[in-house]
């Protein structure tokens, strides 16, 4: 307000010199020599300048997975990694024993597996003999009591029969008990040629798909041991993968947290800063009387004092939905390639908008516009009467400002003389 203030009281003295002539011009007591201006609307083009600070385009913090002693660092800042580079090594000793003890468990677990088919296969062709030498038992019987009834055999021939048909029926039916889900006739073992056939192809152990449940007991309790084993083993070797910090993808080291050799780091502790600088932003906050004029994909010219003379064109990547109620302000993010690595996150920058708006607006001379306690008016004439108008002003562009409301098109504003009219005054228009 101050700074608006000054403008005017500056303008209003230009305008007393301005008018002088005009003032030293032969009148009559009524009336006031003016020289005006048709007012008319224009395309406006509004030029914005913000500063920010320059930030990686991608960044992360990497942080220690497990505690532990550091054995080993390969980070350096500054440098360029491929996604995978081992960059921090952290306790491997106590997990590498971990996951050896857990695979030697899953691949017991797995032997345990084929034993137990190799055990309901042979308990299947077991099943199938008893129930064969229960059918030849059964026959024999059933042939031993027509003769006996014929009086062709005797009783105890007949009874001893009988003991067997009755001694091969509890075999039977004690060896089929396990079976009673199985359909035997069709039985052939699959699960080991299954795991095989996958194991060929490349899937590793821990891998393998081993979800069939068989319906006996002793053989589906140990592929739910081969699964629990499994599931040990990949958590300990995702334990182990903890140990080492890695390059999460094509970038470079931007801070080291002082992490040394031996040096004992908490887990969650922040021990790289690790960012893609080939792309970098500019992180800005628009206010909110300006943040309608920018869009995504708007350019931004952007300059930054460490590489003075040097010009780089920028687009805005993101617009915040919701303003900071601290300043109305809102963040916005501006991309630009940077191959060489030149701009460095922390960067301060400026960024310039120039934006060209559609609609058409009307201005008038800064100098035309007098400031009053009362607010901003400016004087019209009207068939040689002076009009005074109040007007609502808004930025200034150049030497104009923008009438937001008051004046239309086609009116014939005051541009030299206003300082020295009032309302309704009798004006002499001066020829252009």
């Amino acid at each position: 307000m101050m700074k608006s203030a000054s403008r005017h009281i500056i303008w209003g003295l230009f305008l007393i010199l301005l008018n002088y002539p005009l003032i030293n011009q032969p009148l009559s007591a009524q009336t006031v020599n003016v020289k005006t201006q048709k007012v008319s609307s224009q395309a406006v083009d509004r030029k914005l300048s913000y500063t920010g600070t320059i930030k990686s385009y991608r960044a992360v913090a990497l942080v220690a997975e497990k505690e532990g002693l550091i054995e080993s660092i390969s980070a350096a800042e500054g440098k360029n990694y491929n996604p995978g580079d081992v960059l921090i090594v952290i306790d491997t000793a106590s997990a590498k024993i971990a996951a050896e003890q857990a695979k030697f468990s899953m691949d017991a677990a797995l032997n345990d597996v084929y034993q137990q088919e190799t055990g309901l296969q042979n308990a299947v062709t077991s099943y199938r003999f008893d129930l064969y030498n229960l059918e030849i038992s059964r026959k024999d019987y059933e042939n031993e009591k027509k003769l006996y009834a014929q009086q062709m055999s005797s009783k105890t021939v007949l009874e001893t029969t009988e003991k067997k048909y009755r001694s091969d029926l509890l075999k039977a039916e004690a060896s089929g008990a396990a079976l009673t889900d199985i359909n035997i006739d069709k039985y052939k073992p699959y699960i080991k040629a299954n795991a095989e056939k996958q194991l060929k192809q490349g899937t590793k152990t821990e891998n393998l798909k081993m979800n069939f449940r068989t319906g006996y007991i002793p053989l589906d309790r140990a592929i739910i041991n081969f699964e629990i084993a499994r599931n040990n083993y990949k958590k300990a070797l995702l334990d182990l993968s903890d140990a080492y910090i890695k390059a999460p993808f094509k970038g470079t080291v931007l801070k080291k947290y002082d992490p040394e050799e031996g040096k004992f780091v908490k887990r969650g502790e922040v021990v790289i800063d690790y960012g893609n600088v080939s792309k970098i932003t500019v992180e800005t906050a628009i206010s909110q009387d300006d943040i309608s004029l920018i869009k995504i994909g708007s350019s931004a010219e952007i300059t930054v004092d460490a590489t003075p003379g040097k010009t780089y064109t920028g687009k805005v990547e993101s617009i915040a939905q919701s303003a900071d109620t601290a300043n109305r302000s809102f963040t916005v993010r501006i991309s630009t390639d940077n191959p060489q690595g030149i701009l460095k996150p922390g960067y301060a920058a400026r960024v310039k908008f120039e934006i060209k708006l559609q609609e058409r607006t009307i201005t008038a001379p800064t100098y035309s516009v007098i400031l009053s306690s009362a607010g901003s008016h400016v004087f019209v004439v009207k068939n040689n009467i002076a009009h005074k108008i109040e007007v609502k002003t808004g930025k200034n562009i150049g030497q104009n400002t923008i009438i937001a409301s008051g004046l239309r098109e086609g009116d014939q504003l005051v541009i030299r003389g206003q300082a020295f009219l009032k309302d309704g005054d009798t004006v002499s228009v001066a020829p252009n």
